[in-house]
């Protein structure tokens, strides 16, 4: 168990990133959801710019206002939910776009994708 424990850290700026992104996401400013938490705009803050890390009881508050999981916020060593994890992080960026933007957004990737694989394989 020790093991497992000294191999999980928090990477809080990146728990930090997440909050914001999903703050922002949910179009809500740092005032708006310190109020929501009950925390100061100041410690919402420090904790986007990881200067703070969240206790438990406001990762919880911080998880339902955003209407997202904990370990969503924590989520940087749990490597089997990484996929799913980029498929709603795809989603999410996404949902916004026209149909138009889309078909875009999908004969870009496939451009990269190929450009990607070529230039792998000449190595």
């Amino acid at each position: 168990m020790k093991a497992f424990l000294r191999n999980f850290m928090i990477d809080y700026a990146a728990t930090g990133a997440r909050i914001k992104r999903l703050r922002l996401k949910n179009h809500l400013t740092q005032e708006q959801l310190s109020e929501m938490i009950g925390l100061s705009p100041k410690h919402i803050s420090n904790i986007e710019t990881s200067n703070a890390h969240p206790s438990i009881e406001t990762l919880v508050a911080l998880s339902n206002v955003l209407h997202t999981s904990m370990d969503f916020l924590l989520m940087n060593d749990i490597k089997q939910n990484q996929e799913e994890l980029f498929l709603k992080e795809l989603q999410d960026l996404l949902s916004d776009c026209t149909p138009d933007e889309k078909t875009e957004l999908l004969e870009i990737t496939r451009s990269i994708k190929s450009i990607l694989r070529k230039n792998r394989s000449k190595k």
